[in-house]
């Protein structure tokens, strides 16, 4: 698999892209064969792939094999690809991620052909599998405002290589003070970039002191955690990869406020979404997903 990891791009950037808020819905959906598009489709990639998990320690596939990488394709150059987020498979030919990484501003849900998941290494420069995805469904209510209802679905054309993970209930969470692990790509203490997939404990958190550091913005759809000042961090990079305690799924990256070990970071929590998830596994043509464009507001569309 020819694959271009992107790395080393500025938390600057990343802050500017994610600050394009409040998408409306209910718009045409511009052409997609559009120079602008292109453009779009590969800031979109960049602002995604950089940076990973602030310190951490080195991860084995095997203690975590439902982690998948999504890669998104070079439109002109179908034969070359671009990490830029994480992912689990909760079924051997699907996967949960977050929405934000399979929506643009403007254009919506990415085409199904846009999104490959690479799997069965811990190591995104080894030889894994690579897999085609037949359908991308983002939740219906997912808007940036806010990052609620921030999980996306993909379904594969051949089964991911790997065990999925069991999707964890209520009970699974746990309570403020215990901890939960975060896998993701990422950056070692020195700084240094890594193509290794990396492991971080993180300290949950109540949703009420974490509002005070979002202004009262989060719900009850989102787990936190945080606040760790003698432990790594997720960033940007890791979004859509899995929450998990106990080898359960409890949870998927979905934002943060800076990447360092002291600020907290939100999670879509997953028994909240257990019914939709199901559901559309069970039958994706009936499911409730979102496939229009949503642009950002105060921006004027591209010109196609």
């Amino acid at each position: 698999m020819k694959t271009s990891v992107l790395l080393g791009l500025t938390v600057a950037f990343i802050s500017s892209f994610i600050a394009l808020s409040d998408r409306q819905k209910a718009v045409a959906e511009p052409a997609k064969n559009t120079a602008a598009y292109r453009d779009a489709l590969a800031r979109h990639s960049k602002a995604l792939s950089s940076p990973f998990i602030i310190d951490g320690e080195d991860a084995k596939w095997e203690d975590h094999p439902w982690q998948i990488a999504v890669m998104l394709v070079d439109p002109e150059n179908p034969d070359q690809e671009a990490f830029v987020c994480g992912g689990s498979i909760i079924r051997p030919d699907w996967v949960l991620t977050a929405a934000h990484c399979v929506t643009l501003p403007f254009w919506g849900v990415l085409d199904p052909e846009e999104v490959r998941v690479f799997s069965g290494t811990a190591d995104l420069r080894s030889s894994g599998q690579t897999s085609n995805v037949a359908a991308v469904l983002v939740h219906e209510d997912y808007v940036s405002t806010g990052n609620d209802y921030d999980v996306a679905l993909l379904k594969l054309h051949d089964p991911a290589k790997g065990q999925p993970v069991a999707l964890g209930t209520s009970s699974d969470i746990g309570v403020p003070g215990d901890t939960a692990s975060v896998t993701g790509w990422g950056v070692t203490e020195s700084g240094d970039a890594s193509s290794q997939l990396r492991v971080v404990e993180v300290t949950l958190q109540s949703i009420d002191r974490c509002n005070q550091d979002y202004d009262g913005n989060l719900s009850e759809r989102m787990v936190c955690a945080g606040y760790d000042l003698n432990r790594g961090t997720p960033c940007e990079g890791d979004s859509g990869g899995p929450l998990t305690r106990n080898s359960k799924l409890i949870g998927t990256v979905s934002f943060g406020q800076e990447c360092v070990p002291d600020k907290p970071h939100v999670y879509m929590r997953v028994d909240k979404f257990a019914d939709w998830i199901t559901g559309c596994m069970k039958d994706p043509s009936s499911c409730p997903a979102r496939k229009s464009a949503v642009p950002s507001a105060g921006l004027t569309e591209p010109a196609n």
